[in-house]
């Protein structure tokens, strides 16, 4: 079974910057990847949880709209759907849902 730390391991194989329930922004050093598990995807079968993946939503900023990092997280991660990107002080955040 695949833990948060080895997900964690992963995301550092994009970039060295990696941030769990990441710090205050003036704390984290750009680019940099800060993510946070959110609701599960959970199937059932003969009314039991048969099976459950973990959610992330994984948040890369950069001051690069440009990052080849921003296209790599695809190849990375198989089971990703990509929300949205977005600008704030000055930062390009793009963010995506990934199952691991």
């Amino acid at each position: 079974m695949r833990t948060r730390i080895d997900f964690h391991n992963k995301l550092k194989e994009v970039c060295d910057n990696v941030y769990y329930m990441a710090p205050r922004n003036d704390k984290m050093v750009y680019p940099c990847i800060k993510y946070e598990q959110i609701r599960p995807s959970v199937q059932y079968a003969n009314n039991h949880i048969y099976k459950h993946t973990k959610r992330y939503s994984v948040t890369y900023i950069t001051k690069n709209p440009d990052d080849p990092v921003i296209d790599s997280i695809f190849y990375t991660f198989p089971n990703l759907s990509w929300d949205r990107q977005y600008k704030s002080d000055n930062l390009y955040h793009n963010v995506y849902e990934i199952y691991y």
